[in-house]
């Protein structure tokens, strides 16, 4: 398979309807085109209808997208395994049917477990050390220290007791988010956590 043309399409998901959105981005080896479409036809300066277009014969570009292409080739090639629907019984999981978005849904300590069948993903999102325990005090560190291949254990074993024939190991999950805290030492009475985010 040899990808010739790359087009990425996103909408604007839950927001107000003045601002919601479709848009494409369009990618083939001498050119990009990109069209934003507003959810409301109405001219609204603050979301109006936009579009583009940029050709090239620079041979930078070409290269760039087959780089591209050979990455996008080879995702698309992955076996990927579905996990049967017999998996997903209703004591353990509920069903969210959302347009074309349909998923299983399992919580635990409100880290969210979902998986989206069409296209074949399974998502974890929350604090992972909540699958172990109901705190909000620990930190991973607190509880493992150095020791993560023991953490790792530990989660893939909560995860593989919601399936019966599936095995899950979160080594060969994609990570999208980190959420970080640290403990800060200070001249007063006890140890706050400090609260940040990275991507």
């Amino acid at each position: 398979m040899k990808t010739k043309k790359i087009v990425i399409k996103s909408t604007s998901g839950f927001c107000p309807v003045d601002y919601a959105y479709s848009d494409k981005l369009t990618i083939m080896p001498n050119s990009i085109a990109y069209e934003y479409k507003p959810y409301l036809e109405d001219d609204n300066s603050l979301n109006a209808y936009k579009k583009w277009s940029y050709k090239t014969t620079n041979s930078i570009f070409s290269w760039a997208f087959e780089k591209i292409a050979v990455a996008v080739d080879e995702i698309l090639s992955r076996d990927q395994e579905a996990i049967p629907k017999a998996e997903f019984n209703s004591m353990r999981w509920r069903y969210e049917d959302y347009d074309t978005n349909a998923y299983y849904l399992h919580i635990i300590n409100s880290v969210k477990i979902r998986y989206y069948p069409g296209t074949r993903t399974l998502y974890i999102s929350g604090k992972i050390i909540l699958l172990l325990a109901d705190t909000r005090v620990l930190n991973l560190d607190d509880v493992y220290g150095i020791d993560i291949e023991r953490f790792i254990s530990d989660v893939n074993n909560v995860l593989n007791r919601l399936f019966t024939r599936v095995e899950i190991d979160i080594r060969d999950f994609t990570l999208s988010r980190i959420d970080y805290c640290f403990n800060v030492k200070t001249p007063m009475a006890g140890v706050p956590c400090l609260h940040g985010e990275g991507i």
